[in-house]
């Protein structure tokens, strides 16, 4: 009989320069690794001893529970599982190899709605498990995909052969899952730069930046750190400067040596016209400019902007981040790296399958101020939300939570894991036993504080003391 299959993807982070709002989507959508039907069907066959059979009322149960932890740990992991169906056994064929596809052009597109046609054409007749952002606009396609190795990359080639866009380079890095929740393919600006300057001339190459290898980015860093020269070394050159063109999140997460911290939370904050990159008012206009980021393509568009303000020895990483780390290793660089998915942040060996510790991050811990872990968190508290690094121990004694204050908040978004992380509530069935309980508990504890209020209140104004019994703790929201 035929199998099962089961599809599923975690969740999604962020759109291309990343979004206010897609970093909320991304944090949330971490998925704890042990589901509640899970842990359920632990206790249950804990408490039988045995498992039933199928045909007695314990057994319908367990198999209910196992059915359940089954789908969970296809919502967790993204992978294919396949279980075969009544009277054949049971067994997990092989997953495919998953893997996140990056890549961008920047060419002339004569009809932009043409080439989206043309996308959507060849992804409907070749039924590719796909998904991601891709975006294509005049300037080009900027995206990033995840998917089977075999779709994801003959998606890429497909590009490849369309007119003008030979030169595409495109890079494979392993996932162990899809790492978007859905292709959202459109008409779109290529960053959200260009939202605001689409006359920036991104497609002459003459205008953009120098792209230089990681061995010679290497070698410059090892110039722009020496003692020698300030900013010259003494025979009339001067000092490369490094700037990191990404968002201050990214770089509390890692950033190359040497680079300071950017002013910037969005990308489209980044200064234009006659206001120049922080730290650049006083420098050289000969001065060498390395500019760095996580695929190349920020560096790439933002480079035109400076061009304008006259800087005229600028040098872009090729590729970015992720082709320096694969070619050179971890060499002048620190922490782990920011990326705009599920996945948030990636070790510097780039391969996000291997199971070997956690991320280190740049930042400290923003609770006590200890050694964070990368990836960042949302705070659980929905009118709060704000995104930040936090140590192994602060996320689970503060409920996923920013302070202490958050997590007395009337709208915690949803139950906290032992790791720190949540999983999304659609996850979560309403008939699960846990989530019930936790929900008319705080219910239950929400009205013993109001009717606690109130009593306080006519209390007061009769004149009478209040119980010393009650305790502080039920009078304060």
């Amino acid at each position: 009989m035929a199998a099962t299959v089961v599809r599923s993807a975690s969740g999604f982070r962020g759109s291309t320069g990343g979004g206010a709002r897609e970093r909320a989507e991304a944090g949330r959508a971490r998925v704890p690794a042990q589901s509640l039907a899970g842990r359920n069907l632990d206790r249950l066959s804990k408490t039988m001893g045995t498992v039933g059979s199928p045909g007695c009322p314990q057994g319908r149960k367990v198999a209910q529970l196992a059915k359940r932890s089954f789908q969970r740990k296809a919502l967790t992991t993204g992978s294919v599982y396949c279980s075969a169906a009544a009277g054949d056994g049971e067994g997990v064929a092989e997953p495919p190899k998953y893997c996140v596809v990056n890549f961008y052009h920047l060419v002339d597109v004569a009809d932009e709605k043409a080439e989206l046609e043309a996308h959507e054409a060849f992804l409907g007749e070749a039924k590719l498990d796909v998904k991601g952002r891709v975006f294509i606009s005049e300037h080009g396609v900027n995206a990033q995909l995840s998917g089977p190795e075999a779709d994801a990359v003959r998606y890429a080639e497909w590009i490849k052969s369309r007119p003008n866009f030979s030169d595409l380079c495109y890079r494979v890095f392993p996932s162990p899952g899809h790492a978007f929740p859905k292709l959202v393919l459109r008409n779109k600006a290529l960053v959200s730069l260009l939202r605001e300057m689409d006359d920036l001339p991104v497609t002459k190459p003459d205008q953009r930046a120098e792209k230089v290898s990681p061995q010679r980015w290497r070698a410059m860093l090892e110039e722009a750190s020496s003692e020698k020269g300030q900013p010259g070394d003494g025979d009339g050159r001067l000092k490369p400067l490094l700037i990191d063109v990404r968002n201050d999140y990214e770089w509390d997460t890692g950033h190359f040596q040497g680079a300071e911290r950017p002013n910037e939370y969005n990308f489209i904050e980044t200064p234009v016209g006659q206001d120049v990159y922080g730290g650049l008012g006083d420098v050289e206009k000969e001065r060498p400019i390395m500019m760095y980021c996580t695929g190349g393509i920020r560096c790439d568009i933002y480079s035109t902007v400076m061009r304008r303000q006259g800087f005229k020895n600028l040098y872009t990483l090729e590729g970015g981040i992720q082709n320096y780390l694969r070619e050179e290793g971890p060499d002048h660089w620190k922490g782990s790296l920011y990326v705009f998915d599920s996945r948030m942040a990636v070790p510097p060996h780039l391969d996000s399958t291997r199971e070997d510790g956690s991320l280190s991050a740049v930042a400290p811990c923003a609770i006590c101020g200890g050694t964070a872990e990368a990836p960042h968190l949302n705070c659980a508290n929905v009118d709060c939300n704000k995104l930040f690094l936090a140590c192994e121990k602060c996320k689970p004694k503060y409920s996923g939570c920013c302070c202490k204050k958050c997590t007395n908040a009337p709208r915690l978004l949803r139950p906290i894991k032992k790791d720190g992380y949540y999983a999304k509530l659609h996850t979560y069935s309403e008939t699960d036993d846990e989530l019930k309980r936790q929900r008319e508990d705080r219910e239950a504890l929400e009205e013993k504080i109001r009717r606690k209020k109130a009593a306080k209140a006519a209390a007061e104004a009769a004149g009478v003391p209040l119980p010393k019994k009650w305790g502080k703790k039920y009078l304060k929201m």
